[in-house]
């Protein structure tokens, strides 16, 4: 079901803005809506969590505020995080990041950054110094 909603924009591959931007589908706007979040995410560990994520790969930003701002685990802490670094709002952003503290997903998303940093450097070519 969460693959059928990504498909509506780049399959889950969509590069999020890095600053404010606008629900990028409305047609996965009414589907996030109208689906029950124990469907969506079955064996998720914290399932609004994850909604305020899936809101917010649409750039649906006040769905993912409400969603996270209800909860109060670490992972809402995280996407709340989020959403206030791409406002942006990093005295905010930092207040909830603090609250996520050390969290074990951290060490594979800064692997799977460096991987994508690294094929973005390659994708530019050699660096100039000028």
């Amino acid at each position: 079901m969460v693959a059928d909603i990504l498909a509506l924009a780049e399959n889950g591959e969509r590069l999020m803005p890095l600053a404010e931007g606008d629900c990028c589908s409305p047609a996965a706007l009414r589907r996030i809506r109208d689906a029950n979040v124990d469907e969506l995410f079955p064996s998720a560990h914290a399932r609004q969590a994850a909604l305020a994520g899936l809101y917010l790969y649409f750039s649906c930003r006040d769905e993912a505020h409400e969603v996270a701002q209800a909860d109060s685990s670490a992972e809402g802490s995280y996407w709340h995080g989020i959403l206030h670094r791409q406002e942006p709002d990093a005295e905010n952003a930092s207040y909830w990041f603090r609250r996520v503290g050390k969290h074990p997903v951290f060490p594979g998303l800064l692997q799977a950054a460096s991987r994508c940093g690294s094929a973005f450097c390659k994708s530019l070519g050699p660096v100039r110094v000028y």
